[in-house]
């Protein structure tokens, strides 16, 4: 059987693409903004040329410092809020399965495990249904193997039946629990 990727392939490529752009967007803001708050006009004149210089080179270090500071909080967020959405798509899957395990342990094998489209484990999901398919398939072929031999065991009621034929339907039948329950290794 071919081994499959827990986590969806792409996940982590688009993971770090979202980083990235979010990232680039805070710099190319910080720039823009930097570049409109210090874009004056030069004159002509060589003394109010370098008034105007003075001036921009007094207030650049604050206003960089502040633009540098807003754009680096507006990008945290942003990265927050992408690393709390791509941890809920591993997360909330892994609770869904641990909900759906205690039910399998108490008896509860009627439904299969659901994951939304964009949850990042769904080979976990699918290897989860095969295996309660598994469980139910074998339920079902213990259930009808007991049947069997509760037939049989009424039908020695009856006398219908002669002593080997039974002893050949219950060798059978212990030799089908028997491999089903060797399958589970108890």
């Amino acid at each position: 059987m071919h081994q499959k990727s827990i986590v969806t392939q792409g996940y982590l490529t688009r993971l770090i693409i979202g980083v990235f752009v979010i990232f680039s967007s805070g710099v190319i803001t910080a720039s823009l903004l930097l570049y409109y708050k210090t874009d004056k006009s030069l004159h002509l004149h060589y003394g109010a040329i370098i008034s105007t210089l003075i001036t921009l080179k007094e207030g650049l270090f604050s206003l960089s410092l502040k633009i540098s500071l807003l754009v680096s909080f507006l990008t945290m967020i942003g990265l927050l809020i992408i690393g709390v959405l791509y941890t809920h798509r591993i997360a909330g899957p892994i609770h869904r399965l641990r909900k759906k395990a205690k039910a399998i342990a108490q008896g509860e094998i009627s439904e299969k495990i659901t994951f939304r489209r964009k949850d990042a484990i769904h080979s976990v999901g699918d290897s989860f249904n095969y295996m309660i398919e598994s469980i139910k398939s074998d339920i079902s072929e213990i259930k009808r193997e007991i049947k069997e031999v509760e037939d049989f065991l009424n039908k020695l009621d009856d006398k219908s039946i002669n002593k080997a034929e039974l002893l050949n339907s219950l060798d059978k039948a212990e030799t089908n629990i028997k491999s089903i329950i060797n399958k589970y290794e108890i």
